[in-house]
């Protein structure tokens, strides 16, 4: 997979029509210029009867009650015409069990693709990258993600960069790193990322004693060693027998002298 032209972080997105959208079972109009003042994800499809397509657009799909309590639009684009994406959509039981599907823009002359550059290079020249892209409320690109074409895009990883995204807007708060969204945000100022730190990175972590297998082994024998170095050591202070027996004794005096 080769990709160049990438567009980039805070890149403003290019003014695209389509005529050949399908949303709520027709054909609709789309526009880009229409996209401004509401978040947008862009999900690139590298094209229908795709398993990792089908996978993206039904897990997106199910999750557009929770985009929408965001006021954040999901979109997709595939290199297919409608009549082959119409085609994909009535003949899958995975697509009829959904309340809803997400729009999917028929992009067969890439018109979007192109200016987004997320059409391959080498062996899949022609074809759009699996790729999910964020848009804020000004139109500008925040968030991309480029994935292999075996690797479905994540709504839920999506979902909470929209909310990062979101709060930050105003400058008012900061979303730092951590698991619960709501404890890792903080206002914008000194204060509040200094005590999020000391709350969350200076907590001492005990490390719990761990019985190995074959442990008491290992200590018998390092005892052992200890002991044998200690004897060692005691015994160098000591003179031996033989330099003991060849020391010429004090003289005494001799009885009667």
């Amino acid at each position: 997979m080769s990709i160049h032209d990438l567009l980039q972080i805070q890149s403003k997105i290019p003014d695209v029509k389509s005529t050949y959208t399908i949303a709520y079972g027709r054909e609709v109009e789309i526009d880009t210029k229409d996209w401004e003042g509401r978040y947008i994800v862009a999900v690139f499809l590298t094209g229908s009867e795709h398993p990792i397509s089908r996978d993206t657009v039904r897990d997106f799909s199910k999750a557009m009650p929770e985009f929408d309590q965001l006021n954040c639009r999901v979109v997709a684009v595939a290199p297919d015409t409608t009549v082959a994406l119409f085609k994909w959509l009535e003949k899958s039981e995975e697509f009829r069990e959904l309340d809803q599907c997400i729009p999917i823009v028929s992009d067969r002359n890439m018109a979007i693709s192109g200016p987004f550059g997320v059409l391959q290079r080498g062996n899949r020249k022609g074809h759009p990258a699996n790729s999910v892209f964020i848009i804020d409320h000004l139109a500008k690109v925040r968030f991309t993600c480029v994935l292999e074409p075996t690797v479905p895009q994540c709504p839920e990883h999506i979902l909470r960069m929209v909310k990062a995204y979101k709060l930050t807007d105003e400058g008012n708060f900061l979303m730092m790193s951590g698991e619960d969204m709501e404890k890792c945000k903080i206002k914008n100022d000194a204060e509040s990322i200094k005590d999020f730190y000391k709350n969350t990175y200076s907590t001492r972590v005990k490390i719990p004693k761990v019985n190995l297998p074959g442990g008491n082994l290992i200590r018998s024998l390092s005892k052992k060693i200890i002991d044998e170095s200690k004897s060692s050591k005691s015994s160098k202070d000591v003179a031996p027998a033989s330099v003991l027996s060849s020391q010429t004794p004090p003289s005494l005096p001799l009885e009667g002298n």
